[in-house]
């Protein structure tokens, strides 16, 4: 764990833990089978402090240049050091959901909910325009306790669909747990 003390965005102390809801199976679901509510339930679990649209992976940043000023420590957001065009609604959403499934899913036979997410914090003081290298980064590991980026919240999201693979009792549900990759555009723009 870095000694670097958390920090928001904007270099302030992070929000309070908050309460959110989480589908949890209840029962051992097979691949293929059909999720219903009789194997699934609602859980509320306390969020860690975890921005969705920090950088985890070095790559993002590394070459880039600082959108603004960054201070030692401050945890590195996407806007921070993308071009413009790459913070387009449709390759943001992309980046965040490749960013997410890298940082939490590493393969299907070890999705623990105890994993550890790497994120991003400036090494020092870097100055708008400056070109971000890799001593101007740190990686802060940290425990994702139990509220993974991509865990469905919403019952209607898998109630019904099919198991793309088998899904273990007390286990989370994702959505690509139920919702074939085509279909995750379809539904990000609400059309389900």
């Amino acid at each position: 764990m870095s000694s670097l003390a958390p920090m928001s965005a904007n270099g302030e102390q992070p929000i309070p833990n908050r309460l959110v809801s989480l589908i949890q199976c209840s029962k051992n679901i097979a691949v293929g089978s059909t999720i219903t509510s009789d194997s699934l339930k609602t859980v509320r679990v306390t969020q860690k402090d975890r921005p969705p649209d920090a950088i985890y992976d070095r790559w993002i940043a590394i070459g880039r240049k600082a959108t603004k000023p960054l201070t030692k420590g401050q945890v590195m957001h996407f806007s921070d050091a993308l071009s413009p065009d790459l913070l387009e609604a449709s390759n943001r959403e992309c980046i965040m959901r490749m960013q997410g499934d890298y940082s939490t899913r590493t393969e299907d036979i070890d999705r623990s909910i105890y994993a550890l997410i790497p994120i991003l914090r400036s090494a020092h003081d870097i100055p708008a325009g400056a070109t971000i290298s890799a001593v101007d980064l740190v990686t802060d590991q940290i425990k994702e306790v139990n509220c993974p980026g991509d865990s469905v919240g919403d019952l209607w999201v898998v109630e019904g669909r099919k198991a793309i693979h088998p899904i273990k009792a007390s286990e989370y549900i994702y959505y690509h747990d139920a919702i074939p990759p085509a279909e995750w555009r379809k539904w990000l723009e609400g059309k389900y």
